[in-house]
């Protein structure tokens, strides 16, 4: 639905109405990357950015190309995602959003590329940030992002005690307020990662005999 919805708006919006064409351009390269179809996603977010940057709004254009780079991180472009992070730190920085929850989310991606680089002491240092100024705001999202790449640098570090706790942090998160079912899944699937890795193959085989 949400694909089919937003190509019909960006059919019919005129193509001096940013804003809008921005937002429909966004939400369809989500569904695109929550169906697993990269390609799509990436020209669906690729036509976001160029709507983005056309409206001169430095916040929606950080947010853009970050969802651009995470369709790289996906198609394994690990260095093009670094690439995009500095670029994009410095234009916050230059802008004065250098606190803002949109770098939190920034640094806990640019963390996760690090870590699957095996920069793990790089990686710590920037999700954890991430995750700190994520907190600040009250973008359910965005914490519930940064929180899943920081798992991952915890998990790669095989820190599995710090991994589990930020695991059911996000479960309480969720349970309070309203968190997209990717968010919620991905969350629920370290957790069994992380079960396997403890050897704890009767719990992982519970989870997965749950969701058959």
């Amino acid at each position: 639905g949400t694909i089919q919805y937003s190509r019909q708006a960006l059919d019919n919006l005129s193509e001096q109405d940013l804003t809008w064409r921005s937002a429909a351009a966004i939400a369809l390269g989500d569904a695109h990357d929550i169906k697993g179809e990269m390609s799509a996603a990436y020209q669906a977010r690729l036509e976001a950015l160029k709507a983005c940057k056309a409206t001169g709004d430095i916040y929606l254009i950080l947010i853009a190309n970050l969802k651009v780079a995470v369709t790289l991180r996906q198609q394994g472009r690990l260095q093009r995602v670094i690439e995009i992070c500095q670029q994009q730190m410095q234009l916050a920085n230059e802008s004065g959003l250098s606190q803002t929850v949109v770098v939190g989310w920034l640094l806990a991606i640019w963390g996760e590329v690090l870590a699957e680089l095996n920069d793990l002491d790089g990686a710590i240092q920037q999700a954890k940030k991430g995750v700190e100024l994520t907190e600040r705001g009250n973008e359910v999202v965005m914490i519930g992002w940064s929180y899943l790449c920081l798992i991952r640098v915890l998990f790669t570090r095989k820190d599995m005690i710090g991994a589990e706790e930020l695991v059911q942090k996000t479960a309480k998160i969720a349970r309070e307020y309203h968190m997209p079912p990717w968010i919620t899944n991905l969350t629920a699937a370290w957790q069994a990662r992380i079960w396997l890795a403890q050897g704890k193959l009767e719990a992982a085989a519970q989870w997965a005999g749950e969701r058959e």
